[in-house]
C-alpha cells in the first residue's frame, strides 16, 4: 500500500492523511466521524439496556420470588465444578421457546495443552446459576466426558 504525501492544507480540507513531525499519520475523515458518532449512540443505548437489566436484577433480590439476572449477563460468566475448580466460561445460552427456560449452555474451555478452545453443551439440569458464576453439579472429570460441540453446528437438544 502506498501513501501519497499531502500538504497540511490538503489534510485540513478533510483528507485522510496529515503531516505530523516528518511522518504520515492517519486521522479521521468526515466519514469516520459519522461512524464514530453512530458507534457512540449504539454504546449509549446498550448501556441504558444494561442499566435497566441491572436495576431489575437488584430489585428482584428484595422482592418475593426468584431472583432475576439478565440473559446477556450469562455470556462470559465463569463455569466451575461443584468443588469450585474453574472449567471455562459460558459463551451462549440456548432458550427453549415453548417454556422460555434455558435448554442448555455452551461452555468454552481450553484443551489439555491450553492452545485450542473446546466447546461443550451442558444441560440446564446440570447447572446452578449464581450472580457471578455457573456451577456444574458434577466434577471436572464428568465435565471432560461431555462430547465436544461441532463448530457452528450445535444440536437442537442435548
Amino acid at each position: 500500500m502506498s501513501i501519497t504525501p499531502m500538504s497540511p492544507d490538503q489534510a485540513a480540507r478533510g483528507k485522510v492523511r496529515t503531516w505530523v513531525t516528518s511522518q504520515w499519520k492517519l486521522c479521521p475523515s468526515r466519514v469516520n466521524s459519522q461512524r464514530k458518532s453512530t458507534v457512540w449512540r449504539w454504546l449509549e443505548r446498550e448501556a441504558k439496556y444494561q442499566d435497566g437489566a441491572r436495576t431489575a436484577a437488584d430489585n428482584s433480590k428484595h422482592t418475593p420470588g426468584p431472583s432475576l439476572v439478565a440473559a446477556s449477563r450469562l455470556n462470559g460468566l465463569a463455569v466451575t465444578d461443584r468443588a469450585g475448580v474453574p472449567l471455562g466460561k459460558c459463551v451462549e445460552a440456548l432458550i427453549d421457546l415453548e417454556s422460555a427456560a434455558i435448554s442448555y449452555i455452551v461452555v468454552a474451555s481450553r484443551n489439555s495443552v491450553g492452545l485450542d478452545e473446546e466447546l461443550r453443551g451442558v444441560a440446564r439440569d446440570s447447572c446452578n446459576f449464581g450472580a457471578n458464576a455457573i456451577t456444574f453439579t458434577l466434577d471436572a472429570i464428568a465435565f471432560g466426558r461431555i462430547p465436544l460441540l461441532a463448530d457452528r453446528n450445535w444440536p437442537a437438544r442435548l
